[in-house]
C-alpha cells in the first residue's frame, strides 16, 4: 500500500474528530472570506485565510497533487489562524507519503477594500526550506481581487521568489483565477500559475476546478488540469484539497 494512504488516512480522521463551531453554514467561510468583496480562494496557491479574516478564524486543510503520468503523489497539511483582523499565520508541511520534504511558514496581511467594496488587496510572504536545510526560497507576492458581478470574481498575485542562498535566483511569480459562483454550495474556477526565471526553469499549472461548500464548515476544491515544465513537458494532474474550519 503506497505510505500516502496511511498518512493521509490519519489527517483526514483528525479533521473529522476536531470540534466545530456548532454553525452549519458561515457567510464567512473558508470559500469566500470574512469581508465583502469575498473572493474565493485558488486551489493550489492558496492564501493564509482568504482577504479580510476576522481574529480568531481557524482553519486547517491539505493540498494532494497527484501525477497521472507517474503516479507521484505530494501533499502538504497546514493550519491556518488569523491572529488580528486582516492578519493571519500560516505553518505547513510538504510531504511524499510519509516523509515530510520541506517546512513551510506564511504570513498574510489584508490592506482593505476600494470601489464600494468591490476590489480587495493585500500582502502574503512565506519562507520554505528544505528538511536537510540545504535549499530555501522565500515568496513575496501582491494580492488583489475584485467582483465585477454577484457571480463572477477574479484574485491575482504577483510577486518574487528568491531561492538558493547560493545563488540568489529570482524568480518571477504570478496566479491569476477567475471563479464564478454557480450555487450557493458551488463554485466553478480557473486557476494558473506561472514560475519564470532568468536562471529558473519555466513551470506553468492550469487547473480547472471545482470547490464545494460541504454542511458542517468542511470544504472540498478538485481539479483535474495540466502542469509543464521546460525540463520534463506536460503532465496531466489530478489536485484537491480539503478544508475544515473551526
Amino acid at each position: 500500500m503506497p505510505l500516502f494512504f496511511p498518512a493521509g488516512a490519519f489527517f483526514l480522521g483528525l479533521l473529522v474528530a476536531l470540534p466545530t463551531s456548532g454553525q452549519d453554514h458561515d457567510p464567512d467561510d473558508a470559500a469566500s472570506g470574512s469581508l465583502k468583496p469575498q473572493i474565493p480562494e485558488p486551489l493550489a496557491f492558496d492564501l493564509v485565510r482568504p482577504l479580510g479574516a476576522h481574529k480568531g478564524e481557524f482553519e486547517v486543510n491539505s493540498l494532494f497533487l497527484r501525477s497521472l503520468t507517474s503516479g507521484r503523489i505530494r501533499w502538504a497539511p497546514e493550519v491556518e489562524y488569523a491572529l488580528a483582523r486582516g492578519w493571519a499565520l500560516e505553518f505547513e508541511l510538504p510531504l511524499e507519503g510519509r516523509r515530510v520534504q520541506d517546512y513551510k511558514i506564511a504570513a498574510q496581511k489584508t490592506f482593505g477594500t476600494l470601489a464600494k467594496k468591490r476590489f480587495i488587496h493585500g500582502w502574503q510572504g512565506f519562507v520554505e526550506w528544505e528538511r536537510d536545510g540545504e535549499k530555501w526560497n522565500t515568496n513575496q507576492v501582491y494580492i488583489w481581487g475584485g467582483r465585477f458581478h454577484p457571480r463572477w470574481s477574479t484574485l491575482s498575485l504577483s510577486g518574487l521568489q528568491v531561492a538558493d542562498r547560493k545563488t540568489g535566483r529570482l524568480a518571477l511569480v504570478t496566479n491569476h483565477s477567475v471563479f464564478y459562483d454557480a450555487h450557493r454550495r458551488w463554485i466553478m474556477g480557473l486557476e494558473t500559475n506561472l514560475l519564470q526565471g532568468q536562471k529558473t526553469l519555466g513551470a506553468l499549472r492550469i487547473l480547472p476546478q471545482a470547490h464545494w461548500k460541504m454542511p458542517k464548515r468542511f470544504h472540498l476544491q478538485i481539479s483535474l488540469g495540466v502542469e509543464s515544465q521546460r525540463s520534463a513537458g506536460a503532465n496531466p494532474v489530478a489536485a484537491w484539497r480539503f478544508i475544515r474550519e473551526l
